[in-house]
Order: C-alpha cells, then structure tokens, then sequence
C-alpha cells in the first residue's frame, strides 16, 4: 500500500504516534508525508520527524488511501477528495482533548478515528476510539531506587491534588525534564508510574509508565480504551484522593507487588498498546 498522511499542526502527540507506527509497518518509502516542519529543536520526539523530512517517493495524489489529522483542516482533506476521487479510503484522525465530533470530517472520511470517547456515550456511525500508544525505544539498565515518578504539566486540579498528596505523604516527586536521556533514566528508575488526566483524558504517561516498567498507578479514564491494562494484574487504578493514598501506600508497602505489576505492564504494553498496533487498527479500516 502506497499511503498519503497530512498533519498540519504542532504539537499533535496522535499523529507523531501514528506517524511513527505507519513507518515501522510500511516503510518511509511507502509513505508520503505532508506536515509541519515548525517545531522546537529540543523536541522529545524531534527522531520522528527526522524520518519525516526524507524525501517522498510520490506524490501526494498518487496514495491508495490517505490520513489526514483532524487539525490540518478539512480544505485538505476536500482538496484531496477532489484531486483523488471519491472511490479512495480515508482515515481522520481526530486526536484533540475534547469529546466534539468534527462533522465535515466525518461526513467525508471512511472512518473517523477518536482518541476521546466517553463512555457510555451514544456510538457515532463511522467512528471509532483510537488512544495513544508508546513509540518503542531504548529502555536504559538501571536498578529501580526511586520510589516512583509524576511527570507532567499542572494541566488539570488532580495533577496539582496529586503533587500535596506526594509533599503530605514525604514522597518526592518530579517536575517535568526535558533532556530525554534523563527523563528516560527517571522513569527506568521509578518501582510506580503516576499518571492523571490532563488537558485530556489519555496521557502518554498512561503508556510510557507501562513501556518502561513502572508499576502504573493511574487514574481510572472515563474514555474508551480499547484493551487497557488490567487493573490489579498490568495496573492499579484510583478513583479519587483517598483512593489515590490507599493504593499509592499499598503499592509501597509491597514493592515485590509493585515490580511484578510494572513487568507485567511492559509485557501488556509491547504485545498491543505500541505505536505499530495503533497503526494496525487504521490500515485494517484502510486496506
């Protein structure tokens, strides 16, 4: 399959997923990728976009199919269209922290894929729930001597509850890194992985905890995630404060617990919450 993907905007953490995904299982030279160059220098994922910036092997109209983020707008997904014919497949990717369903995108596309579905909400004709997933990487050897690691922005009242809860309790925790060596060794290092709503319901933290081993410790979602870590087995899962204290100690007090829940939730994590498998779910729609 020859791919066409348009993602105009920075930051879009679905789209660099999913980017990174497409070309692990199809190849860059299968892919042609129209995007927004403008980002930071010292950005986490900047490997992706090295990969992006290699030369197209067609243009952009010759795809068999094509997916195009929610946020390059629909002007682009019509011109395509136009250019393309309507018999081709397409794919929107609709990655924002909100519950709003784009209508000019899924009146045109095959399938519309939402990373925010509540649950219990009413099914939508054409789309479907598409969370984050962790982009496979170099997981450094180092021995667990952190207790555990919240890393993230103060984006939502719980992550700041969960920062006093951390200074009552005397358990230190981190603020955000941007050296990624070392933001990687503080998470190899950490026995529990805290991860809590922020703009949006789905964190990458809730998948980088598990890819590095952590024992995840994360707020239950009130999204659709399609395969999620068993709570008590890959993860734990809090429902408030009180509940976050409980498990929190719990975890703590029983850290061969805690490091066979964080192995367990590396093995969950690699065998179907990958960039590649998120990739998957979309060219299944598209081939």
């Amino acid at each position: 399959m020859k791919l066409s993907v348009i993602a105009y905007c920075f930051p879009d953490y679905m789209m660099e997923i999913l980017s990174d995904g497409l070309i692990r299982l199809l190849g860059r030279e299968n892919i042609h990728f129209q995007f927004n160059e403008a980002f930071p220098p010292d950005c986490m994922r900047a490997r992706i976009y090295e990969r992006l910036r290699e030369p197209n092997r067609f243009d952009l109209f010759d795809g068999d199919a094509l997916v195009i983020s929610t946020r390059s707008g629909a002007p682009k997904l019509s011109e395509w269209m136009s250019r393309t014919g309507l018999k081709k497949k397409v794919a929107a990717i609709d990655g924002e922290d909100d519950t709003t369903i784009r209508s000019d995108f899924r009146s045109m596309a095959t399938v519309y894929f939402k990373r925010e579905v509540l649950l219990n909400s009413s099914k939508v004709d054409r789309v479907r729930p598409l969370t984050f997933g962790a982009i496979p990487e170099e997981v450094p050897a180092v021995e667990r001597t952190r207790n555990l690691a919240f890393l993230g922005k103060p984006t939502s009242p719980i992550r700041e509850e969960i920062w006093k809860a951390l200074s009552e309790m005397n358990l230190p925790s981190c603020e955000p890194l941007r050296n990624k060596e070392k933001y990687n060794e503080t998470l190899a290092s950490s026995l529990i992985g805290i991860s809590a709503k922020g703009a949006g319901w789905d964190t990458y933290r809730h998948w980088e905890n598990a890819y590095f081993g952590c024992a995840p410790l994360c707020e239950r979602p009130k999204i659709y995630v399609p395969s999620n870590f068993e709570d008590g087995l890959e993860a734990v899962f809090f429902d408030g404060m009180s509940d976050f204290r409980q498990k929190l100690s719990g975890l703590l007090g029983d850290i061969p617990r805690a490091k066979n829940i964080g192995k367990n939730a590396a093995e969950g994590c690699r065998a179907r919450h990958l960039s590649i498998h998120r990739a998957k779910t979309v060219l299944e729609v598209l081939a």
